[in-house]
């Protein structure tokens, strides 16, 4: 059982987060999220955090992007 939690941040607060648990196979890697930053999205600079969490093993990444 893998824990997923995706959180959104604009200009450093946090705007938004979600949680999914998913059941994967040993080595399965199939982990997919649409970014909910909207095409009219305010400008500045948005990180999306991802974390991966399987027993007390967890991997993050980090996605920072700006919108002008």
């Amino acid at each position: 059982n893998v824990k997923e939690i995706h959180e959104v941040r604009y200009n450093g607060a946090i705007i938004g987060s979600q949680t999914a648990d998913r059941m994967m196979d040993q080595g399965e890697q199939r982990i997919t999220w649409d970014y909910p930053v909207q095409p009219n999205a305010q400008a500045g600079t948005y990180q999306i955090i991802t974390t991966a969490a399987v027993e007390e093993k967890q991997t993050a990444s980090i996605v920072t992007f700006n919108v002008q």
